[in-house]
C-alpha cells in the first residue's frame, strides 16, 4: 500500500494525515520510505505497533539497552517513603505532569519511592541512565518521542538516574523537555540542571530509628533475639535504608550455622553493614581523575 492509494480509497482521506504533525507520522505509527516520492512510497505499519495491536508485549527494538524494566522490591517501604511516593504519584497524575525530582537519601530509598509511585499511578517502572542518552540532539529528540510512544502504550512511568556531571545534567534537561511523559528523576548531588518542564523537587529522607530497628529484628528473625543490644547500635551507627538492611541480614545469615556463637554473628553483621553501608559513602565522594 502506498498513501496515494489510501487517499484515494479511504472515505474522507485528508492530505493532511500525511503531514510529520499528524499522529500518523508524529507518533510514528507508519513507517514511509520517502525517496520514491510521497504518495508512492511503501507504507508500513511499525512493527512495534502491529505487534501492540497483536497483543504481543516488548519494549521497541530501539529502545533496548537504554531503557530497562526496573528491578521488583523485594522489601516493604518505609512510612516516610509511602507517603513521598504518594506525593509524586499526585503530582504525576496529570496532563501535564512536572519532572518529579527526588532529592536525599540514598539510591535504594529513591528507588522504593519510586516504585512506590509507580504501584498508585497504576504503572510499569521503566529505568534510563542519562549517561547513555546520545550526545546528538536529533537521535535524542527521536529518543524521547519513541519513550513517550511507548508509556502511553504501556502505561510506563520513567526513572531517570542521572550523575552529577555536567554533559548528564544537560542531556537529562533536554531529553525530558522533547516530552510531556510522567518522570522521576534522580541525582547523586542536590543541582539543579536545564529543562524547560516545571520541576518539582521531594526531599526524601532514611526511615526513622524505629523503623530501622524493627526492620532489623524481621530480617534476624529468631536469631536477632540472641543480639543483646546489638540491633539499636548498629541500627543507630550505620543508618542504612530498608532495602540495605534486608541486603546486610542475608549476606551476614549465608551459610552461618545456627548453633554459631553469638560473637560471630555480630561480626559477620558488623563486616555485611560496612560492605552495604560503603557505595552510599562512595556517592559522597567526588572522583578525581
Amino acid at each position: 500500500a502506498t498513501p496515494g492509494r489510501a487517499l484515494s480509497t479511504l472515505p474522507g482521506a485528508h492530505w493532511s494525515a500525511l503531514s510529520p504533525a499528524a499522529p500518523l507520522r508524529y507518533w510514528r505509527l507508519v513507517d514511509l520510505d520517502e525517496r520514491g516520492g510521497l504518495t508512492r512510497a511503501p507504507l508500513h505499519v511499525s512493527e512495534r505497533i502491529l505487534h501492540f495491536l497483536a497483543g504481543v508485549a516488548g519494549l521497541d527494538a530501539r529502545l533496548e539497552g537504554l531503557v530497562e524494566p526496573a528491578p521488583p522490591q523485594r522489601h516493604v517501604p518505609a512510612v516516610g517513603n509511602d507517603r513521598e511516593a504518594g506525593r509524586a504519584a499526585y503530582l504525576l497524575d496529570s496532563p501535564e505532569p512536572p519532572v518529579v525530582y527526588l532529592s536525599g537519601a540514598d539510591s535504594a530509598t529513591h528507588m522504593s519511592v519510586a516504585w512506590g509511585t509507580a504501584e498508585k499511578l497504576g504503572r510499569r517502572l521503566f529505568m534510563l541512565r542519562a549517561a547513555d542518552l546520545p550526545v546528538d540532539p536529533v537521535e535524542r529528540h527521536g529518543l524521547a518521542r519513541l519513550w513517550e510512544r511507548e508509556a502511553r502504550l504501556t502505561g510506563g512511568l520513567l526513572l531517570v538516574e542521572v550523575d552529577a556531571g555536567t554533559r548528564e545534567m544537560a542531556a537529562c534537561g533536554a531529553f525530558l523537555s522533547e516530552g510531556g511523559f510522567p518522570a522521576l528523576v534522580t541525582a547523586d548531588l542536590p543541582v539543579p540542571f536545564p529543562v524547560r518542564r516545571e520541576v518539582v523537587r521531594l526531599a526524601v529522607e532514611l526511615p526513622p530509628a524505629s523503623e530501622r530497628e524493627t526492620a532489623w529484628r524481621d530480617a534476624l528473625g529468631a536469631r536477632g533475639a540472641r543480639l543483646n543490644g546489638f540491633v539499636p547500635a548498629r541500627s543507630a551507627q550505620f543508618q542504612l535504608p530498608l532495602a540495605l538492611i534486608q541486603a546486610a541480614a542475608r549476606d551476614a545469615l549465608a551459610g552461618l550455622p545456627e548453633n554459631e556463637p553469638v560473637v560471630a554473628l555480630e561480626q559477620r553483621l558488623w563486616e555485611a553493614c560496612r560492605r552495604q553501608g560503603r557505595p552510599n559513602l562512595d556517592d559522597l565522594a567526588q572522583r578525581i581523575e
